[in-house]
């Protein structure tokens, strides 16, 4: 059902974002840092969803539409013996019709190949959705208000800490816990509902370039 698309290259489990993506936080909270500066925690409703297929994220200005690559996956094997990681990239050989049939083939991979410890959903990003597609890591990053415990608050959105970002103060990284492809949409938007929460938003990658060969 699947094939390999591009060569696996070492990774490590030990960083949780590259550095392009960490300076590229950096920028984006400084701007988000100067239209909050000032400002009470304010409640961003999440508009409804047309599908699955498609998420948005609020970005502390604006709405981010992402649709989701149904024909794609990012995998992270562990190699035998050794903590090195190996990622690959894989293109279905036929589209599946919707994320929880993208989650089902995680699913049935994951069994019966015992050395993958993760997989990324891949989605293109903008409102015409040309973009190249982009990994959808399994991050959030969540901005609280003064003496907001980010922590206690990740737990209870389905994500835990994992970093505290010292140039951004109560701000965090976190990692989302749940076993969906899109667990970091579900624990965003969980976060941004919470009193005190001024941002919150899945992490897309865009340092690497990981285009099909």
């Amino acid at each position: 059902m699947l094939a390999r698309s591009c060569a696996p290259h070492a990774t490590s489990m030990r960083h949780y974002m590259q550095p392009l993506l960490i300076f590229s936080l950096m920028l984006f909270l400084a701007i988000v840092g100067v239209a909050t500066n000032g400002c009470g925690a304010t409640a961003v409703v999440t508009p409804a969803l047309s599908d699955e297929v498609h998420r948005r994220y609020h970005d502390g200005e604006r709405w981010i539409n992402v649709r989701v690559a149904l024909d794609r996956l990012e995998l992270e094997r562990v190699g035998a013996g050794t903590e090195q990681q190996k990622v690959e990239v894989y293109l279905l050989r036929k589209p599946v019709a919707s994320v929880a049939e993208l989650n089902e083939v995680t699913r049935q991979m994951k069994e019966a190949q015992k050395d993958i410890q993760r997989f990324s959903a891949y989605g293109t990003v903008g409102e015409d959705f040309q973009s190249q597609p982009q990994r959808i890591t399994n991050q959030v990053v969540v901005r609280g208000s003064a003496g907001q415990n980010l922590e206690a608050l990740a737990i209870r959105c389905g994500a835990r800490v994992v970093e505290r970002v010292d140039y951004s103060p109560d701000t965090a990284i976190c990692v989302a816990t749940g076993n969906s492809l899109l667990a970091a949409f579900d624990a965003a938007d969980a976060l941004r509902q919470q009193p005190g929460v001024l941002l919150a938003m899945p992490l897309i990658e865009r340092s690497r370039d990981r285009r099909s060969r």
